[in-house]
């Protein structure tokens, strides 16, 4: 009985597919609905609410009206598969635990606080998006799941909250805070796509909040042309950043940070490993450390810091470590009849090739164009190539660099659209004149799978060629005609009609 709302004063028995509904303006208990769990459970009007046991929802959790969600009694636990909705209600959850564990995506929407939370859904990517801000006072599990989150809508730890079980698999992908630290050392298990990059910070001072978030993307420009490094740095990292903010309030004596890499930062030489810092003002500045190990590991910062900013790795002066390269940009440019792709890099380091790659559809992709690297370098370099018969209407391309030793990286898709236009309709017959062997015919400009009439006649009328043809997903036809010896030497004319009109041509057969 899909569908079915079932409104309760005390308690009702649910059936998969169903919603319960506790509408009571008075107090109302919540147990188990007989051997099944509920499906989606709603808390409406007014009242407390209070569970009398654990709860497993299958589907939603919504709260509204001023509603009280009570499971701080009776060591009433919450699971809840679905979307977590409070539109204006009021949780209490005490020291009680509320686990996420959905099949699908779920949402946090109205701004809540939890004691514990565990996240344990096993969708790939973002599994949980934070539409409200959140705060976790005790714990914070992370067992799978990534969380999405954004500077309105994010978590923030109690200044006693623990975070453990984080991974690739289950990390925050967005800013993250820690409120009123005073003298501590605390945990972010911050990241982007699917790629965890913890940073621990350590601060001695009075109380403040602390927000931090990894950025995938090179910390060698950071909105300036080019950092200015100290002569005891002569790379930072062109994968990634730390950022760092603390809101106003509170003072800060001394502060450092571990900074956790994986084999995707590409550090080779650990001993030679820094962690630097942006100044503020354009400025790097070298905070010392050593990497644990290689490829993966962390490094401690040696040197101590007052203010926040960003935080990046970092090569020794004559270190080995490549922190490789990171597209500062890739783009596609219709011009005319042609495809103009350009891109540029801020620095190299064992780059062998580029690949560019075309596709119609964003997943099947195919090799265009190939261009060498300049080679190892530490300055911007720009990159042009044209692909000079684009697919017609929207395309797709994409940058593939490759190193010597043959890994290789792909850059963002980018999407580019070339118009149709009677001035890109181009009929190409070659070899004309034709020594009667074999003659090649050739149109492009049309639109995808377009359907067009062509012909051959001879100058007294007679035709040598009828048929119609439909274009291929490049908006071309080819054609090859493999002996016309048989014709007369002489002049022909090819017609081709189109949804645009008709186009001629003479063929001279001799």
């Amino acid at each position: 009985m899909g569908g079915v709302v079932l409104t309760l004063g005390t308690l009702n028995a649910s059936a998969s597919g169903n919603t319960v509904n506790y509408n009571g303006t008075g107090a109302q208990s919540i147990k188990t609905p007989g051997s099944s769990n509920y499906y989606n459970l709603t808390l409406s009007t007014s009242g407390t609410k209070t569970a009398l046991v654990s709860l497993d929802i299958d589907g939603d959790l919504t709260i509204s009206g001023t509603a009280t969600f009570d499971v701080s009694a009776n060591s009433a636990d919450l699971t809840v598969a679905g979307n977590w909705v409070n539109s204006g209600g009021t949780f209490t959850e005490g020291t009680r635990t509320v686990t996420l564990d959905g099949t699908a995506a779920q949402q946090i929407t109205g701004s809540e606080t939890f004691n514990n939370l565990v996240i344990n859904n096993i969708v790939s990517g973002d599994a949980i998006t934070l539409n409200s801000p959140v705060t976790v006072t005790s714990a914070l599990t992370l067992t799978d799941g990534i969380v999405l989150t954004t500077s309105a809508n994010k978590i923030s730890m109690g200044s006693t909250g623990i975070v453990s079980g984080f991974s690739d698999v289950s990390f925050i992908n967005g800013p993250m805070t820690y409120n009123s630290i005073t003298t501590a050392t605390v945990t972010f298990p911050v990241g982007k796509d699917s790629e965890i990059h913890r940073i621990d910070l350590t601060v001695n001072g009075t109380s403040s909040n602390y927000t931090t978030e990894y950025i995938h993307s090179s910390a060698v420009a950071l909105g300036r042309v080019l950092p200015v490094l100290p002569g005891t740095l002569d790379k930072v990292s062109d994968i990634g950043y730390w950022t760092i903010t603390r809101d106003a309030g509170g003072s800060v004596t001394t502060a450092a940070v571990d900074l956790y890499y994986n084999s995707n930062d590409v550090v080779s030489d650990a001993p030679n490993l820094r962690v630097a810092k942006d100044d503020g003002a354009g400025n790097w500045v070298d905070l010392g450390g050593t990497g644990s190990g290689s490829p993966t590991g962390n490094i401690p910062s040696v040197t101590n810091f007052t203010t926040f900013s960003d935080f990046s790795l970092a090569n020794n002066s004559g270190g080995g470590n490549a922190l490789p390269i990171k597209l500062l940009y890739f783009r596609a440019i219709a011009v005319d009849r042609i495809i103009r792709l350009e891109w540029m890099t801020a620095a190299e380091i064992n780059n062998d090739f580029y690949s560019v790659e075309r596709s119609k559809n964003a997943v099947d992709f195919q090799e265009i164009l190939e261009i060498a690297s300049i080679g190892d370098s530490n300055e911007l370099q720009e990159y042009a190539v044209v692909d000079e018969r684009p697919y017609q209407g929207l395309s797709y391309y994409r940058l593939k660099q490759t190193d010597f030793d043959g890994t290789f990286t792909y850059s963002d898709i980018v999407s580019v659209t070339m118009k149709n236009n009677d001035d890109l309709l181009i009929l190409s017959v070659f070899p004309n004149p034709t020594d009667g062997k074999i003659l090649n015919l050739t149109t492009s400009g049309l639109n995808e799978e377009e359907h067009v009439f062509m012909q051959i006649i001879s100058v007294y009328g007679k035709p040598m060629l009828i048929g119609y043809y439909d274009a291929d997903d490049r908006g071309e036809i080819t054609i090859q005609i493999q002996d016309i010896k048989n014709w007369s030497d002489g002049i022909y004319i090819l017609t081709l009609r189109t949804e645009k009109g008709m186009v001629q041509s003479r063929i001279v057969k001799k």
